[in-house]
């Protein structure tokens, strides 16, 4: 099964000086243009060893290369697909160079990284072959620096339509009215950290949620935890979960799988203190599937605490550090080191997952605790963050469009409804409909949420509203997906 991925030129410049680059380090990408040329990348060898290191990024194609055909994808485990704008016509003594290859990612943010002063959009894809699941999105967590849209087709681009996700009712429109909303985010001495200029050009806006320990030129969460507090009754029901397969020998002699699944389901309540300390309490309840058997309840880890603070463990975090683990929804100095803190439960947790043989997992780093671990720590992060960058905590307005277990909530306010219910709506509203008297939410969300009613990542777990910005690159709706039709906006930079 291989993916067609054409490209519609509307950025304003020729083809020659539109590239496309993947930023692929685990060197799966299989990927022909022109009639079956490999996509390739650089590399260097060891002159003792002789094992070659390849570049983390492939060639950089330009348009003109690639063809009218486009990009046929065989295998693509989770590249990032980077398209990036080359300006030659020095125009006001604007000149640009657009290619991304070589051993680094780019740097988006970072002065003295890799490409840092050229312009450049990624999107996100995974079409693995021999398998069905994949899903690709557009991203805007980061930046922004050129609108993108993305069609799906089964029958090539003149077959049936499956999927759409794009700027401005799915088109690659819009760049001059982001970039505007955008800017009037940011006010004061740390404005200009909000975008990155090139020779008086902007090449970049900086999303609020990349900025690591120190200094965010996007407005605090004091005034909505402020007026969280005063709401003294005010409690978000904090309830998610999510599961994980055992590592155990995937068969016995008599090839019975073996494999024990364990779900883990959140059951919270977060509050607010006068010095802004946000406080998760409550339960984490296990249950467990053996394979071919019925589910059984397991442990209860009671009493278990998550605290986000601006100003607990004293010395170790800090206001900066708070609204950036916010934004970012996830401590930037690691989990339980800066603004986090978790009570002893969740070390009983840790541990038992460890005698579970949930521990290992290709992604584990040495050192650092273990991704089942970590990804049920930024589980109940991630849901009380959510609610705040979205306006969901404390919003007066009327839950609708439940469906099954969650349609007991309709008609209730979302203040009062558990977050879990938050992202089973038929239809999940704006933050500013969520909050109209007061824009208690991230104003860097909600323009990319309006600009592309949620299509586009505007925080990390923007999946969890409804559809979200996932689309299928392999089946959708039983259907072959074959055919992805990427239209390219203007970048910022040409405004």
């Amino acid at each position: 099964m291989t993916l067609n991925m054409i490209f519609v030129n509307s950025t304003g410049l020729p083809d020659d000086q539109v590239f496309i680059t993947f930023q692929d380090p685990g060197n799966t990408l299989l990927a022909t243009h022109s009639g079956g040329k490999a996509v390739s990348r650089g590399f260097v060898v060891d002159k003792k060893t002789k094992v070659k290191t390849y570049d983390m990024m492939t060639e950089s194609l330009n348009l003109t290369t690639i063809g009218t055909g486009g990009l046929d994808l065989e295998n693509a485990q989770g590249p990032v697909v980077f398209i990036s704008y080359q300006a030659k016509q020095a125009t006001e003594g604007f000149d640009m160079d657009a290619d991304l290859s070589g051993p680094e990612q780019p740097s988006y943010i970072g002065p003295s990284g890799a490409n840092h002063l050229k312009a450049y959009q990624p999107f996100e894809i995974t079409c693995i072959k021999g398998e069905t699941g994949g899903q690709g999105n557009l991203t805007n967590i980061n930046y922004f620096g050129a609108p993108i849209s993305i069609e799906s087709f089964n029958g090539g681009a003149s077959g049936t339509s499956l999927e759409a996700r794009g700027y401005y009712k799915k088109t690659a429109t819009g760049t001059d009215k982001l970039t505007s909303k955008l800017a009037e985010l940011t006010t004061g001495k740390d404005s200009a950290l909000a975008t990155i200029t090139y020779k008086g050009k902007t090449l970049r806006a900086i999303g609020p949620s990349s900025y690591g320990v120190g200094t965010n030129p996007y407005p605090t969460f004091d005034a909505y935890l402020d007026w969280v507090y005063s709401q003294k009754k005010l409690v978000t029901k904090i309830q998610n979960s999510n599961a994980f397969n055992t590592t155990e020998n995937p068969s016995d002699k008599n090839n019975k799988p073996l494999n024990t699944n364990y779900n883990y389901e959140l059951d919270f309540v977060a509050t607010v203190a006068a010095d802004r300390t946000i406080t998760l309490t409550g339960d984490i309840k296990t249950t467990i599937i053996k394979f071919g058997e019925s589910a059984k309840a397991g442990k209860i880890y009671k009493g278990a605490v998550v605290t986000i603070s601006p100003t607990k463990p004293a010395g170790q975090t800090n206001a900066a550090t708070f609204d950036n683990t916010i934004y970012g929804q996830a401590d930037p100095l690691k989990s339980g080191k800066g603004s986090t803190s978790f009570n002893k439960v969740w070390d009983d947790l840790k541990a038992d997952m460890k005698a579970q043989n949930l521990f290992s997992n290709l992604h584990d780093v040495p050192g650092d605790d273990p991704t089942t671990y970590q990804t049920t720590q930024s589980l109940a992060v991630g849901e009380i963050t959510t609610g705040l960058l979205g306006g969901f905590v404390g919003s007066e307005v009327v839950y609708t469009g439940g469906t099954g277990a969650f349609e007991t909530y309709n008609g209730k306010a979302y203040k009062d409804v558990p977050s879990a219910a938050w992202w089973h709506a038929t239809s999940v509203p704006a933050p500013s409909v969520l909050q109209p008297t007061d824009e208690y939410y991230s104003g860097y969300s909600k323009v990319i949420f309006d600009a592309t009613d949620n299509e586009v990542y505007s925080i990390p777990f923007s999946d969890r509203f409804g559809q979200g910005p996932l689309m299928q690159t392999q089946l959708y709706d039983n259907q072959v997906v074959d055919t992805w039709v990427v239209t390219l906006g203007k970048p910022v930079f040409m405004l």
